[in-house]
């Protein structure tokens, strides 16, 4: 059976299980899931670097502007039709959530500290439709100094992890309820 990875920084499909970075980017592949004798096993992986870890330009325009339905409506709202004052008072306050979650993502990223985590649930999202694509939506849960917190993140691809599978997850060096996956998924 062909195992194929995608790198959550630049999106490259890697068929090689014997990788554990990107060719293209360089950056850190999920872990392979193994399947002995009908049981599918994850393991953790490697951890993540120890902060500052640098962050690829093109991944943190995509988590930036590019998939970030908040900033692309509340730009869209606010600079196209912010000239009528409903459009724009709609529009700024969408575009400042969306860019400071975003920016506490990748601050997360680059800045927190790691923590191993687990699964909970993979489905889809019914509550978010982007050109007839509904995302997937992976929520986890992880311990910082005995609290247990629970964070999710939207992929627009299948993940290759299931309910009670081993992540890590990095947390913001200020808060930690903002967290994501390390590494990230598409």
């Amino acid at each position: 059976m062909l195992v194929q990875r995608t790198c959550g920084w630049c999106t490259t499909t890697a068929a090689d299980v014997s990788l554990s970075n990107c060719r293209n980017c360089g950056g850190p592949l999920p872990p392979v899931p193994v399947s002995m004798g009908g049981v599918r096993t994850l393991t953790l992986g490697l951890a993540p670097p120890p902060a500052p870890r640098s962050i690829p330009e093109p991944y943190r325009n995509r988590v930036l502007i590019w998939k970030n339905v908040l900033v692309i409506l509340g730009g869209i709202f606010t600079l196209c039709l912010g000239w009528t004052i409903v459009f724009g008072l709609i529009g700024a306050p969408m575009l400042y959530l969306g860019w400071t979650r975003a920016q506490g993502k990748l601050r997360a990223l680059a800045l927190g500290r790691s923590a191993p985590g687990r699964v909970i649930e993979v489905d889809r999202d019914y509550t978010v439709k982007i050109n007839n694509r509904r995302p997937w939506k992976i929520a986890y849960a992880y311990e910082v100094e005995g609290a247990r917190h629970e964070g999710w993140v939207h992929a627009w691809e299948r993940p290759d992890l299931a309910p009670d599978d081993p992540v890590w997850v990095v947390w913001g060096p200020d808060d930690p309820k903002v967290s994501c996956l390390w590494p990230p998924v598409v």
